[in-house]
């Protein structure tokens, strides 16, 4: 990617003053939008326990908005959201009503992905 390229993508990520600002939502189109989501590191940020060094990366400026423990694997799982997480999920959710299909992909354990949904969107409403 070249600079250019770079520069015009970052011009849109940069939150100014820790607010977040969302584009209008669009008017009801006959061409809906498709939206794929990976759950790590987009919505929250996870930590799974390794058994010989304990958390791996572990922030410990703040703690865990969530905890579980994952049966199937007998592991805790430590769960951080994304700052702003809920303001963006509310912007999908009312998205939807005008045509956005947002689907969420991941590479992980039905088990681990379903408690997270649990977290993320109980009611299913936006995924």
């Amino acid at each position: 990617m070249s600079a250019k390229e770079e520069s015009k993508i970052v011009k849109y990520l940069k939150v100014p003053d820790g607010n977040i600002s969302l584009p209008p939502l669009r008017t009801k189109s006959s061409q809906p939008l498709t939206l794929y989501l990976e759950i790590d590191d987009v919505l929250l940020h996870t930590f799974l326990c390794d058994e010989n060094f304990g958390y791996m990366a572990n922030p410990a400026s703040k703690d865990p908005e969530f905890e579980f423990f994952l049966q199937e694997t007998k592991q805790p799982v430590l769960v951080y959201l994304r700052d702003n997480m809920n303001e963006f999920l509310d912007y999908l959710k009312a998205s939807r009503e005008d045509g956005l299909e947002t689907v969420l992909y991941t590479t992980g354990q039905k088990v681990y992905t379903d408690k997270l949904l649990e977290i993320v969107d109980p009611k299913r409403e936006v995924f």
